[in-house]
């Protein structure tokens, strides 16, 4: 089976270390067999017009592994929200997590430079973490991993993590791919 080449964001290690200092990951952290790793795929995430056949347009591509799944190609879009609710409890306690979406820009991608994305991470008892990135800087036609942030499940945690990425400027914009939203634990060193 072929496998595609995902691209990590050239900062990971300071996203990493940005959202708790005790997290010492490294690149292979992103292990697709990963226990314990839960993966939204597109169709679960709630995307804002994504029913909308002008806004946004679903098709099968090779995932990260090489199989062929179902993804988001926004088409021209002026309100960028995509979000997914996430029940705590079905996570691995005790252990630190990678939140991270699995995205691609197209060649034909616009309106993205100079107008940054926001990522969110919202974790019950915990404080939010929230952090903006220009993804007309990710390479073009490849998946990119797109860190949100890191936290830590403590195992007498209830509720639901609120995960999203949005961009909210007047200009139209287009030709980004959503593939997934994948919540990793972590090993620690």
């Amino acid at each position: 089976m072929a496998t595609a080449q995902v691209q990590l964001p050239h900062d990971l290690q300071a996203v990493l270390k940005g959202g708790d200092p005790q997290i010492h990951a490294s690149f292979d952290c992103l292990n697709e067999q990963r226990k314990g790793r839960k993966v939204i795929r597109a169709r679960e995430l709630t995307i804002f017009q994504g029913d909308d056949p002008s806004c946004w347009k679903w098709i099968f591509m090779p995932d990260t592994n090489g199989a062929r799944v179902e993804v988001a190609e926004s088409l021209e879009i002026d309100v960028l929200d995509v979000c997914k609710k996430f029940p705590v409890q079905q996570l691995t306690p005790s252990k630190y997590h990678l939140v991270y979406f699995v995205l691609r820009m197209e060649d034909t991608a616009f309106g993205f430079e100079g107008h940054p994305v926001t990522f969110k991470l919202l974790v019950p008892g915990q404080k939010p973490i929230e952090r903006k990135q220009d993804l007309s800087k990710l390479p073009r036609k490849t998946w990119a991993v797109v860190p949100v942030g890191t936290f830590y499940g403590d195992p007498g945690m209830a509720g639901e993590l609120k995960i999203s990425m949005s961009e909210h400027g007047a200009q139209s914009k287009g030709g980004l791919i959503v593939n997934k939203l994948v919540i990793l634990p972590l090993e620690e060193e």
